[in-house]
């Protein structure tokens, strides 16, 4: 779970790359505003529908559900960076889907604290917390200096009007590429947990114990 926290640090660091993405490849920036309301309102839709969808549906799958919507997404985004209604559709798709994983990725780092405590006698929450923000943290500073390190590596010019081909490919693969392996990654980690079955209790449900 902490390295799921590190992997979607190091996606939401990307979005950092949005106003180059919108500057530079689809020179639309007045579409900054828009793409954040759009975002905004799925997600809070998002958020609003989780609750309900979860009394029918383990959270778990629908956490995964959303991470394969994220990488089919971001994967023809990639492939049509040029295409702005796919971009804006599909930005509000994995804003709606991601709210599962907003909700309970908390929830399942906090069961490993009560699987620890049944398994071994120690609560160590303190400890589990401490290191869960410290791998954010490292996720964070990873994203924020890959955009950096991207950009470099291709020829990004900061005072240019215009950026050339290779720069504004490798905008596109800082917004698009490097948040698809992320969301791999963290769907890899994610298939692997399996503290739900050994507690013997879904998250969004009250422990019997």
């Amino acid at each position: 779970m902490c390295f799921v926290g590190m992997m979607t640090a190091i996606d939401g660091a990307m979005a950092g790359c949005g106003i180059y993405y919108l500057r530079y490849v689809l020179m639309r920036t007045e579409l900054l505003g828009v793409m954040g309301l759009l975002t905004m309102g799925c997600m809070l839709a998002g958020i609003a529908l989780t609750p309900p969808a979860v009394r029918r549906i383990d959270a778990r799958r629908l956490i995964l559900a959303g991470l394969v919507v994220k990488i089919v997404t971001f994967a023809a985004n990639l492939l049509s960076p040029g295409n702005t209604a796919l971009f804006l559709g599909f930005a509000a798709l994995r804003s709606l889907t991601g709210a599962p994983m907003m909700i309970y990725g908390g929830v399942y780092l906090l069961n490993t604290i009560e699987y620890g405590q049944k398994r071994t006698g120690v609560r160590a929450n303190h400890l589990i917390v401490s290191v869960s923000s410290v791998w954010g943290k490292i996720g964070s500073g990873i994203g924020g200096a890959l955009i950096g390190w991207l950009l470099s590596a291709g020829g990004y010019d900061g005072v240019a009007a215009v950026q050339a081909l290779p720069a504004q490919r490798m905008i596109v693969h800082a917004y698009f590429l490097v948040p698809l392996i992320a969301a791999v990654a963290t769907l890899a980690l994610m298939a692997m947990y399996d503290l739900d079955e050994k507690k013997g209790v879904r998250a969004g449900q009250a422990d019997p114990s």
